[in-house]
C-alpha cells in the first residue's frame, strides 16, 4: 500500500521528514518498506507557454510550437491535435528523462531543429490518455518546476502491512498511528453534503438476502454528474498512492478508499429502473462479464448486486462490465457496504480475481465506518462533477456489529512487558488509537469496530509496548532464569536443550530463519503426500492458506529467496513449530528443528578450494547436536520418502525411537520451489529427542592403558547399512572396543557390479590393563566371523 506523505502531513500536524516518519512508524509495527520523492520523476521538466504553432515543412501531422520556458525560448516539433497558442503546457527540456527511460535529446526532423518535448499525460505515466498534450491552468507560473505546478512536490511511502491490520489500509489510518506516536490528534475533512430536495429512498430500496454475508448496505444517489478528468489535486493523492487516475466519479470512489479504508463502488443508475438493490447469492452456475471484460463462470458460492432480476456485480469483488461508468453517464448510483471476509475471500478464488476491494472485504474493513465513508464520496461527487446529490441514503444494516469491551490490568500490563508505564500514560496511548477507555483498574476498553484484531487484553497490552515503544523496554542480560515447574524440571530442560541445539548450528556456520507457519496447501501436500494438514478458513491468499505441517516448506522457501539474490551457498536452521490435526484435539502443534544446506562451502584458507555442502554437513552437524544436546547415539537407516531422491532418504532414530527424516531434496519437490541446484534437508521431532537426552554427561578418567588398533577391509552388498554394521561391530566388542570408524568407501571396476568396498578401524583398549596381541586377534577374528555370516562380507587382504 502507498500514501502520500503530504496527505498525512494534512491529517496530522507533525514536521518529521519524510524518512523519520517511516522510521518511526515502521518501529511500532506499522512497516515502510520504501520513500520514494514524486518530485524526481519530473526532473527537468517545466511549465512553458506556446507563443506561436506553425506547420512543419513536409510533414502534415507535425507542427512547430515556439514555446517560452522561463529562462529561454524552444522550437519544439509536436504531433499533438491539441497544441495551440496561448497554452500553459507541459515541456521536458534536454536531458530530461521520461518515466518509460527515454531521454529527451535534440532532433533534426524535415531540416528543422526540435529542443524539448510537449508531454502527454500518459508519457508521464499520469493516466492512459495519450490524445493529446497536458493543458495546464491558466495561472500556471512559466518557468515553474513541472512537479511543483502538478502538486507532485511529494513523497510516496510504500507500507508493508500485516494481513490483521485493515485499519492501517489508509491514510486516515496511518495518520491515527502518526497521531498516537506524536501525542497529536487527526484533523479528518469537514463533511457537508448538499442536498436536493428529493430523496434516494425515493429512487431505492435495498434488500439483504444473506445478511450472514452482507451485514449492512448503504446507497445514495447523485444526479446529473458530468464525466470528466478529476482536479488536479486528486490525481496527485492517487498518483502519489500509487493509482491511476480514470476519471472524476472514479477517482473519487479510490480517493474515498484511499482516504477511509472503506471500499465504495459507483454503479449507472439507469441499470436499477427496478427501484431495488438486491444483494443476493447467484441462483446456479452461469457466465458473468466483470468490469475487465473477462467472462467468468459464477455459482452459487458469489455473493452479487442485482437490480432484483439482474445481475450487476460480484459484492465485493469486482463491478460489472454492464453497469460500469462511461462517459455517457449521467446519474450515479454509490454503494458502501459491508461484506463478510470469509464469503469475499471464497468468491475471490473461484472466480480467479483479485482488485483492492476484496484485499480490503477480506481483511475486514469497519462496517460503522461505511456512512461517513459514502457521505464523503456523495459531497465530493457534488463538488466536483456538478452532480445533484439526493438526500439521505438508503441504509440497510440487517446485522448489527457491535464494539468489543475488554477488561485491561495495568499491573498484568506491567507485568509482561517489564515495564513501570503508568495507568495514565495507557490510557493516553489507547485514546491516542481512538480506543474508548473507562475506569481506573481495572481499565475497561471499549475497541472500535476498524480494530478486529483486538480481541484479548495480550492484544490490548502488544497496542501499549509499540507505542510506548520497543526500544524503551528494558532487556535483560544473560541467559533466562528458567522457572522450575515441578519436580522434574520440564520447562527447564526443554529450554535449555533448544538453546545448545541454537547454539551449536550457529557454530557450525548455519544462519537461523523464521518461517510464518503458513504455507501453499499444493507445495505441502507435494512434500508430504496424505500427511493431515490444517487449513485456514480465511486465507489471506494462496500462498499462505494452510498451517506448515512441515519444516522442509519454509527451509525450502527461505532457500528460493536466497538464490534468487544471488545467495547460492545456504545452511539454514530452523527452531519451530509445525501443526496438524491430533486424536485427541482439533488442532495441535508440535515443537520441530529443520536444516537444509545447498551450494559450496567457503573457500578454504590456506588452497582456496570449495568443497559441495551436502549429506556430510548436515550428518557433522547432527552429530554435533547430539554430543551437545546429550542424546543418546542416533541411528540412521534407509528409507523411501516422498520429499527425498530415489536412494538418498534417511530415516533417523534414537534409542529405538523415530526422531526425524534427512537426505537429499528430490528434484521435483526443489523444481518447485525454482531451485536447481543440489538441496539437503533434516527434520527432527523435538519431542522425540528429549526422551532420548542423557540425564547426566558420562565423564571418563584419562586411559591408564594402551589401545590396539585393527583395520579391516571387506567388500559387501550396495544394499549393506554401514551404521547397521558399526553398532554390530560395537555390541560384540566385549566392552573392549572403545571406537568403530569408516575410514574407507569405494565403488569402481575394481569391485563387483552391486557391490561396494568398505575399509573400517577397530580401536580396542581395557580401563583395568594392557591388551595381549593375542587378546586383540581374538576378538578380531569373532568380528570378522560376524561379519561374514551376518552381512555376507568378503575380507580382503591389506
Amino acid at each position: 500500500m502507498k500514501v502520500s506523505y503530504n496527505w498525512i502531513r494534512e491529517l496530522v500536524d507533525v514536521d518529521w521528514p519524510p524518512e523519520e516518519m517511516a522510521r518511526r512508524l515502521t518501529m511500532a509495527g506499522t512497516a515502510c518498506e520504501t520513500v520514494i520523492n514524486m518530485a524526481e520523476r519530473f526532473a527537468d521538466m517545466v511549465v512553458g507557454e506556446v507563443l506561436s504553432v506553425k506547420p512543419v515543412p513536409k510533414a502534415d501531422k507535425l507542427k512547430l510550437a515556439e514555446v517560452n520556458v522561463g529562462a529561454d525560448t524552444l522550437q519544439i516539433i509536436c504531433g499533438a491535435p491539441n497544441v495551440a497558442q496561448g497554452q500553459k503546457v507541459a515541456v521536458a527540456l534536454i536531458g530530461a528523462r521520461l518515466p518509460s527511460g527515454a531521454t529527451i535529446e535534440k532532433v533534426s526532423k524535415f531540416g528543422v531543429d526540435s529542443s524539448g518535448m510537449l508531454l502527454s499525460e500518459a508519457e508521464l505515466e499520469l493516466s492512459a490518455d495519450h490524445s493529446g498534450i497536458i493543458e495546464l491552468p491558466r495561472d500556471a507560473k512559466v518557468g515553474q518546476a513541472l512537479a511543483e505546478a502538478l502538486m507532485m512536490k511529494d513523497y510516496s511511502l510504500e507500507f508493508e502491512l500485516t494481513p490483521n491490520r485493515p485499519d492501517s489500509i489508509s491514510a486516515i489510518g496511518i495518520a491515527r498511528e502518526v497521531a498516537a506516536l506524536s501525542g497529536k490528534t487527526i484533523t479528518r475533512p469537514e463533511i457537508k453534503v448538499v442536498e436536493v430536495n428529493e430523496k434516494s429512498a425515493d429512487q431505492i430500496q435495498v434488500e439483504i438476502d444473506d445478511p450472514d454475508f452482507c451485514a449492512r448496505y448503504i446507497g445514495r444517489i447523485v444526479k446529473n454528474v458530468t464525466i470528466a478528468p478529476a482536479p488536479l489535486w486528486m490525481k496527485a493523492r492517487l498518483l502519489a498512492s500509487g493509482v491511476t487516475p480514470i476519471n472524476n466519479v472514479v477517482d473519487i470512489t479510490n480517493y474515498v478508499l484511499l482516504e477511509t479504508g472503506q471500499p465504495l463502488h459507483a454503479f449507472d443508475l439507469s441499470h436499477f429502473q427496478t427501484g431495488k438493490v438486491v444483494v443476493k447469492r447467484a441462483s446456479g452456475k452461469q457466465k458473468y462479464v466483470t468490469l475487465d471484460e473477462i467472462e467468468r463462470e459464477i455459482d452459487e458460492s458469489a455473493l452479487m448486486i442485482t437490480n432484483g432480476t439482474e445481475y450487476l456485480a460480484v459484492g465485493g469483488v469486482m463491478g460489472g462490465l454492464q453497469s460500469s461508468i462511461t462517459e455517457v453517464t449521467t446519474d450515479v448510483l454509490l454503494e458502501s457496504a459491508y461484506f463478510d471476509p470469509s464469503s469475499i475471500r471464497k468468491s475471490r478464488r473461484k472466480l480467479g480475481i483479485s482488485s483492492d476491494a476484496s484485499a480490503l472485504f477480506e481483511r475486514g474493513v469497519d462496517p460503522n465506518g461505511a456512512m461517513r465513508a459514502i457521505d464523503r464520496a456523495a459531497q465530493l461527487m457534488g463538488e466536483i462533477t456538478g452532480g445533484s446529490v439526493l438526500r439521505g441514503a438508503v441504509d440497510n444494516y440487517a446485522r448489527k456489529i457491535e464494539p468489543l469491551t475488554i477488561s485491561l490490568r495495568p499491573s498484568r500490563c506491567n507485568q509482561i512487558l517489564g515495564t513501570q508505564i503508568s495507568s495514565t500514560e495507557m490510557v493516553s496511548i489507547l485514546k491516542g488509537l481512538e480506543f474508548e477507555v473507562n475506569g481506573e483498574d481495572p481499565l475497561t476498553v471499549v475497541v472500535p469496530t476498524f480494530r478486529p484484531d483486538i480481541e484479548r487484553e495480550i492484544d490490548l497490552i502488544e497496542e501499549i509496548a509499540r507505542i510506548y515503544g520497543l526500544e524503551n523496554i528494558p532487556t535483560t542480560s544473560g541467559y533466562l532464569a528458567y522457572a522450575d515447574q515441578g519436580e522434574s524440571g520440564e520447562f527447564r530442560e526443554r529450554t535449555q536443550t533448544l538453546r545448545e541445539i541454537r547454539e551449536t548450528f550457529l557454530a557450525c556456520g548455519y544462519d537461523e530463519v523464521l518461517g510464518s507457519g503458513l504455507a501453499k496447501e499444493k507445495l505441502l501436500e507435494e512434500i508430504d503426500p496424505g500427511r493431515p494438514l490444517i487449513l485456514l478458513e480465511n486465507p489471506v491468499s494462496d500462498e499462505f492458506a494452510a498451517m506448515r505441517n512441515s519444516l522442509l516448506y519454509s527451509l525450502l522457501a527461505a532457500a528460493k529467496t536466497n538464490i534468487t539474490h544471488q545467495v547460492t551457498s545456504i545452511q539454514l536452521f530452523e527452531v519451530g513449530a509445525i501443526y496438524g490435526p491430533s486424536i485427541a484435539a482439533e488442532f495441535h502443534e508440535r515443537q520441530t528443528i529443520g536444516a537444509l544446506v545447498s551450494g559450496k562451502t567457503k573457500p578454504f584458507w590456506r588452497s582456496g578450494e570449495q568443497s559441495p555442502l551436502d549429506y556430510y554437513n548436515l550428518k557433522g552437524a547432527l552429530d554435533q547436536i547430539a554430543r551437545q544436546a546429550r542424546l543418546k547415539p542416533l541411528s540412521i537407516t534407509p528409507a523411501k520418502l516422498p520429499a527425498f531422491a530415489p536412494g538418498a532418504g534417511y530415516n533417523l532414530t534414537c534409542d529405538k525411537r523415530p526422531v526425524g527424516r534427512l537426505g537429499q531434496i528430490s528434484t521435483a519437490i526443489a523444481r518447485l520451489f525454482d531451485i536447481k541446484q543440489p538441496v539437503f534437508a533434516l527434520e527432527l521431532d523435538f519431542e522425540m529427542l528429549l526422551k532420548g537426552r542423557l540425564n547426566l554427561s558420562d565423564y571418563h578418567a584419562v586411559p591408564r592403558f594402551p589401545s590396539s588398533s585393527r583395520d579391516i577391509s571387506m567388500i559387501l552388498e550396495e544394499s549393506t547399512s554401514i551404521g547397521t554394521l558399526l553398532e554390530g561391530i560395537q555390541a560384540r566388542g566385549e566392552g573392549l572396543i572403545e571406537g568403530v570408524d569408516l575410514f574407507d568407501l569405494f565403488r569402481g571396476k575394481q569391485i563387483p557390479r552391486g557391490k561396494k568396498s568398505a575399509a573400517i578401524s577397530i580401536r580396542f583398549r581395557s580401563a583395568e590393563k594392557s591388551l595381549e596381541s593375542s587378546e586383540v586377534d581374538g576378538l578380531q577374528q569373532k568380528i570378522i566371523t560376524y561379519l561374514k555370516h551376518e552381512f555376507k562380507a568378503e575380507i580382503r587382504d591389506h
